[in-house]
């Protein structure tokens, strides 16, 4: 028994009962990549020029990421140890 799959416009499809085993796979890739790891996106949900600002800063500082794309939403994959809080490209409330 495998996973029932098809790649549509560069993306993987799967049936929405797979969804733990994708979930799984995709812990496992980014595993692979950072051993403890984290997705990131600030606020560039509700702004989306902050996506190309946080990508300048990353590439400037020489930050390691991989982009993401989840239905739609862009994140960014993470090394546990990076803390965008701490980078002053957005300003952050905290409670």
């Amino acid at each position: 028994m495998g996973l029932v799959y098809r790649i549509e416009d560069g993306y993987l499809c799967t049936a929405e009962h797979d969804e733990m085993v994708v979930e799984d796979l995709r812990s496992a890739v980014r595993t692979s990549v950072f051993e403890e790891w984290h997705l990131w996106r600030g606020g560039s949900a509700r702004e989306p020029a902050l996506y190309y600002r946080y990508l300048a800063y990353m590439a400037e500082h020489g930050i390691a990421f991989i982009e993401e794309n989840d239905n739609g939403s862009r994140w960014f994959l993470l090394s546990r140890q990076s803390n965008p809080y701490e980078w002053g490209v957005e300003l952050f409330v905290r409670p």
